[in-house]
């Protein structure tokens, strides 16, 4: 699955951490419709105007790596089995995001997810490996 965002800076990481509790519960509502089904992801428009791309990780809970260019990386803190990313500005917890990376881009980027490898553009986060907490 991919889709296509908008240049702009955006939050990438763990949405429950930046978005308000209408707003979360909305977005959990449209990615697991059912207890039966796996989880769908994508990109979702919420009720208030937000767009998020979300996608689930391979192994659920977690820290994770994002590889953010030759020699940037940044530590991803994932409480909800997901990660995703939306733009800063619509931001509902402002606290939340030190959880997660703030990243610009220029141009149009795709968001994929493929073998647990979850990809922003530039930006990629392997979730088949989970970094380990000293």
């Amino acid at each position: 699955m991919e889709a296509r965002l908008d240049p702009g800076t955006y939050y990438i990481g763990d949405l429950c951490y930046v978005l308000g509790d209408s707003s979360w519960m909305e977005l959990v509502e449209l990615t697991c419709p059912d207890l039966y089904s796996p989880p769908v992801d994508g990109l979702f428009c919420l009720s208030n105007g937000k767009m998020v791309a979300i996608f689930s990780t391979a192994h659920g809970d977690g820290t994770f790596q994002a590889f953010c260019g030759p020699e940037a990386t940044k530590e991803l803190i994932v409480d909800s089995g997901t990660i995703g990313c939306i733009l800063v500005r619509d931001i509902e917890h402002e606290s939340g995001s030190k959880l997660g990376h703030h990243h610009t881009f220029p141009t149009s980027f795709i968001a994929s997810e493929a073998a647990g490898i979850i990809s922003f553009g530039t930006v990629t986060v392997n979730t088949s490996l989970e970094l380990e907490r000293e």
